[in-house]
């Protein structure tokens, strides 16, 4: 009797052993914006994107204020994001409501160069520059191929 009451309460030690190391990961919803064009406007959304804390699209990313709206760091009763966006000296120069939003940039490829609507992969002129791309010395005219992307983020509870 003894043995099997030892393997129940190792099993049970496994069990909580195993269930308390597991934490829920946090993700958020994130719309992206051209950053050359982003007015601050949060309806003008040029994709959206999910991501994960430490998944993939997470590590593309180039995060800003890595603080959730609800820590308090320095212990003084203020979010610190919020704290730090009203400590700005002079103006607020943010555009957005870090103690709500959580923002970043990356870098990604400009799919469609000219911005026709047709991705270069199928455009017979990425450069919109009337010379097809098989005659054309230089397909891609002087445009940059990548863009930079701002990405707006808000944590799903």
């Amino acid at each position: 009797m003894s043995i099997n009451r030892l393997r129940y309460l190792l099993l049970l030690l496994s069990s909580s052993i195993i269930l308390s190391s597991c934490s829920k990961e946090t993700c958020y919803n994130c719309a992206t914006y051209d950053m050359l064009t982003f007015d601050g406007n949060l309806q003008n959304i040029k994709d959206s994107v999910f991501c994960c804390v430490n998944d993939d699209t997470w590590e593309e990313i180039s995060w800003g204020e890595l603080i959730t709206p609800s820590e308090d760091l320095d212990y003084n009763g203020i979010p610190d994001s919020y704290q730090e966006v009203h400590e700005l000296e002079g103006a607020n120069l943010s555009t957005i409501d870090l103690s709500i939003y959580t923002t970043g940039i990356r870098i990604v490829e400009n799919t469609d160069l000219d911005g026709d609507g047709i991705l270069n992969q199928n455009d017979t002129d990425i450069d919109n520059d009337g010379i097809p791309n098989y005659k054309d010395t230089s397909p891609y005219g002087t445009f940059d191929n990548y863009m930079i992307e701002y990405i707006v983020c808000t944590e799903i509870p």
